[in-house]
């Protein structure tokens, strides 16, 4: 059955010309010379997959081959990239990377991958060219599909951004989406999310050069431009029609979003507390189908913050929470009146409340730190002392937020004590600009805070660029060129049974 909560093994074996490369999921066994100059070549079983995992290809590839050293017990593995004639010189940054990233996860799951041998497949056309394929690369498990000119690089030239995350993308999905995989295409972010979550923070670790928190703050903020559209749509998605390609589309919020909830989630239990949770997630879940709620299970395992309805009100609702914060001193304490409501938008299905993690930065330095979580409109804490306050002094976490006029200059006067953390005053430049967009602020209060930030013209001139061309995503007037966007621009016709 081709549905991802069916399971299966395969042992593959086909016949092909003699002068064939051939690989598929499991290492290849045996190959048999025929007497019509073709060969029949068999692969070993596989593990238990879903049907969409399956990968047979062959051609003739040229082959770069290296040895990944597992950090857990010290073996070995083969690893290979398949790439066009003449090109396996251009496989050996994604090499570098693909071991860089498979250690890196290895240590962060504490699970080996069940194979032999580990491959990447390159073939030489593309979306750029093959309009009907429309993604960078499949997860196959054991197995990657990926697009040459994507993923190579030609010697001597520096590798693309893109190039960067389309590997270590497909390498995350090994973990995420292979070994634990949804039970059903309304839960797709389950993979895509997570990938796209361990792309950015493998890529920010290794290679900063090409992504930082910097960006990944203007990624979410690309993000809640689409999120208050009317083409919006939850992360998490009701798919009534079986016969539904739409389980992907738009691509930012399955991807995207969905790992910016998967960030804000992990600043509120913690890293230690998140990778603990994965590791019981990807155990009591392996070879087998997951859920939101198996995942929010397996990390409140590992805290004792209650996950689920966080995760529950940040996937399933369209739009972004809006918190606006009061901070008024009396005595020796300051008293912090924080309101939610739903940002401004153009949502078919608006939300008005959502449950949210919430970090107060107070202090004289605003280094201490207060953690609640906020379910109902409004809410009042107490903090120490007479004190600036911070929503969210990561900048990460998936809430827009906003202040009294009292309590914007008590913060911009402390603008000093975090002027180092740019992605910081990144998020505080794009909320004031997403405030001031929807009159909530005054154009003489944005330029305020904007000058008191002091961020570089060139970084504030990146941030609209990126996010007027995420708008245009979003409305469908500008194709997206994600990995497994997938666009139907040929003969498909939705079916016309509506009953279905």
């Amino acid at each position: 059955w081709d549905e991802p909560a069916f399971r299966h093994t395969f042992e593959i074996s086909a016949e092909v010309p003699g002068d064939w490369q051939t690989v598929s999921n499991a290492a290849q066994k045996s190959a048999v010379k025929l007497p019509d100059g073709y060969q029949q070549v068999s692969f070993e079983k596989t593990p238990s997959m879903p049907m969409y995992l399956a990968f047979f290809g062959g051609g003739k590839f040229d082959v770069l081959s290296d040895t990944f050293k597992s950090p857990l017990d010290g073996s070995e593995m083969p690893l290979r990239w398949f790439t066009p004639p003449g090109r396996s010189s251009w496989a050996t940054f994604a090499m570098e990377w693909t071991k860089v990233a498979m250690d890196y996860y290895y240590n962060y799951t504490g699970i080996a991958l069940p194979f032999k041998k580990f491959d990447t497949v390159a073939a030489n056309d593309s979306y750029n060219n093959k309009p009907n394929t429309g993604f960078g690369g499949m997860e196959n498990w054991g197995a990657i599909f990926e697009f040459a000119d994507s993923v190579l690089t030609k010697p001597g030239d520096t590798p693309t951004l893109y190039s960067v995350t389309v590997v270590t993308h497909e390498v995350a999905h090994q973990w995420f989406g292979d070994l634990v995989t949804l039970d059903w295409w309304d839960n797709v972010w389950l993979n895509e999310s997570f990938a796209r979550w361990f792309e950015r923070r493998t890529t920010i670790k290794f290679h900063p050069e090409y992504y930082s928190f910097s960006d990944y703050v203007l990624d979410k903020h690309t993000v809640i431009v689409a999120d208050l559209k009317d083409t919006a749509v939850p992360v998490q998605r009701n798919l009534n029609d079986a016969g539904s390609f739409g389980f992907i589309s738009p691509s930012i919020f399955v991807y995207n979003k969905g790992s910016h909830v998967l960030e804000t989630v992990q600043n509120y239990i913690g890293e230690e507390a998140m990778q603990k949770g994965l590791q019981i997630y990807l155990k009591d879940y392996a070879f087998g189908n997951v859920t939101p709620s198996r995942l929010w299970s397996s990390l409140e395992k590992a805290t004792d913050k209650k996950v689920s309805e966080i995760g529950d009100s940040l996937i399933r609702q369209t739009g972004i929470p809006l918190l606006t914060v009061d901070a008024q001193c009396a005595g020796n304490s300051t008293y912090v009146n924080i309101t939610q409501e739903s940002f401004p938008n153009q949502n078919v299905y608006p939300a008005s409340t959502w449950t949210i993690p919430v970090t107060l930065a107070y202090g004289d330095a605003m280094e201490q730190r207060k953690t609640f979580v906020m379910s109902n409109n409004s809410t009042q804490v107490e903090l120490p002392g007479c004190t600036a306050v911070l929503a969210g002094p990561t900048g990460q976490d998936y809430y827009v937020s906003n202040y009294s006029a009292q309590s914007w200059s008590a913060l911009l006067a402390k603008a000093q004590s975090f002027a180092s953390n740019k992605p910081l005053l990144l998020n505080i430049e794009r909320d004031a600009f997403r405030l001031l967009s929807v009159g909530r602020i005054t154009q003489a209060q944005y330029d305020q805070i904007k000058g008191v930030l002091n961020l570089p013209a060139t970084l504030l001139a990146k941030t609209q660029v990126s996010e007027q061309k995420m708008a245009a995503v979003a409305t469908g007037a500008e194709k997206e060129e994600y990995p497994h966007a997938l666009r139907f621009q040929g003969g498909l016709k939705l079916r016309e049974n509506l009953k279905r």
